[in-house]
């Protein structure tokens, strides 16, 4: 995937051209706005891949339904003929949900807006269904209605609501899309308001090739442009993944329970100490999903020979690390180099990183002594060139150096289409491309390599 970003205003970014390619690297000193970039794009990229149509109209139907069977629990003086009613409500809105969940297609309502009215009829039999038990439960002195009446108005909006959304698609994925945007923002950045990433007293934005826009404004809501083709293609990536610290897979188990302890304060203003990225890769690894693809599970074994053994995913749901020739321990008691590099044959192996997927390393050299940097950089290469998108933000010198090895072996046409480098500026400002792959790695050595020529400069007589 090939996607150039314009980034203004965002925490450190004061103003930032990042051209994504298909192996792509962030590089400057510490505090040089690189984890703006990486994670300010992997929330929105991770948004669009989600079916949040699908999920948005899915939750009022079972809204809907649970309210039913709320409201079947509180009418007094039950009648067989108002079982009967509630019987036909709920088997069409069992019908609908399945209807609705063998149909969809993201992908087809981007092409026609008709999609979903096919669903519209069905929709309209449970308002007649509810009339029909509204008309029955005030029959007679209308005490069976107004014993309920309050939940039956309820249960009446939501369902105008979930027909609305039917008929109003566009105006209901804008809605729902900048608010999770918002929230991604949020809790992959770990702030109450996304307003706290804007860094003056306009906005901030992300512009994606040109016409696609996306805007935190003053007050921390998001606005949005976005163009059919950005919104196709992002649907279209198998996974978006963010990897950081192997620490957080270390203790895995207990951040699962401080997820649900965090959700009880969450209402208060609360702020998990726990970025969302994790939970949301926590959630694909546990998926069931199809088998690798050998060409990955190529690159798994590569890893796993490097690291001798492999990290396993227990029916516990504990990760643990099977050494060759050895049982197998908890990842606790495994070094953080082989939980950073298992890690990745662990996706491989799950079928999360497949052809088509994007990944977003922060810091991948993290824990891992000068020998295994080289590695993990041809192992990304690797991923690259099997049709992952991979994007890493590194102050790395020993994985430059590899890269200019690897990428001298290439024709400059292949390198330009195949590598890009993004050097970043202490002030949060990319630094002017060379226009030459080697080049842009040579100037980002100068910088990270700085503080060895200085020390042998003092060294000189």
């Amino acid at each position: 995937m090939e996607l150039n970003v314009r980034i203004k205003n965002f925490g450190k970014i004061r103003n930032a051209d990042v051209a994504i390619r298909p192996f792509t690297v962030l590089t400057g000193c510490n505090s040089s706005g690189k984890s703006f970039v990486t994670r300010g794009l992997y929330s929105i990229l991770y948004t669009l891949n989600q079916d949040l149509v699908f999920r948005h109209i899915n939750s009022k139907l079972v809204a809907i339904r649970s309210w039913m069977d709320d409201l079947m629990g509180a009418i007094p003086r039950l009648s067989q003929s108002d079982i009967s009613v509630i019987e036909d409500f709920e088997r069409t809105a069992a019908y609908l949900q399945g209807q609705m969940a063998q149909q969809f297609d993201f992908l087809s309502l981007l092409k026609s807006r008709d999609l979903l009215l096919t669903f519209d009829p069905s929709a309209e039999q449970l308002e007649q269904h509810l009339q029909a038990l509204k008309i029955q439960l005030k029959a007679g002195k209308g005490t069976k209605y107004r014993a309920v009446a309050d939940s039956f108005l309820d249960l009446e909006h939501d369902l105008k609501e979930f027909r609305r959304s039917l008929r109003d698609w566009p105006g209901v994925y804008e809605d729902t899309l900048s608010n999770e945007i918002r929230k991604a923002f949020c809790g992959n950045f770990q702030t109450n308001n996304a307003k706290h990433l804007v860094s003056d007293y306009s906005f901030d934005h992300f512009v994606l090739d040109g016409e696609t826009s996306v805007k935190v404004l003053p007050d921390g809501e998001v606005d949005f442009h976005i163009r059919p083709e950005v919104l196709d293609s992002a649907y279209r990536l198998r996974n978006v993944v963010y990897l950081e610290s192997p620490v957080y897979f270390k203790m895995r188990q207990s951040l699962q329970e401080l997820r649900v302890y965090s959700f009880s304060l969450a209402r208060r203003g609360a702020v998990n100490p726990v970025p969302k990225y994790f939970y949301d890769l926590d959630n694909l690894l546990t998926a069931v999903l199809p088998d690798a693809p050998e060409k990955f599970t190529r690159i798994a074994e590569k890893i796993e020979d490097i690291i001798n053994g492999r990290l396993v995913l227990t029916p516990q749901g504990e990760i643990v690390y099977q050494e060759d020739g050895r049982n197998p321990v908890s990842l606790n008691m495994a070094s953080s180099g082989i939980a950073n590099l298992g890690i990745l044959a662990l996706l491989l192996r799950r079928n999360v990183l497949d052809e088509g997927s994007f990944l977003f390393i922060d810091e991948p050299e993290i824990n891992l002594h000068t020998t295994w940097q080289h590695v993990m950089v041809q192992i990304l290469l690797d991923l690259s060139e099997a049709g992952v998108n991979v994007v890493i933000a590194t102050h790395s010198l020993d994985m430059m150096h590899r890269l200019e090895h690897i990428v001298s072996e290439m024709e400059p046409e292949e390198a330009q289409s195949k590598v890009s480098v993004n050097r970043l500026s202490s002030e949060g400002e990319t630094l002017p491309t060379t226009g030459s792959v080697l080049t842009d790695i040579y100037e980002a050595k100068q910088v990270l390599g700085a503080p060895y020529i200085d020390l042998m400069r003092e060294r000189l007589p």
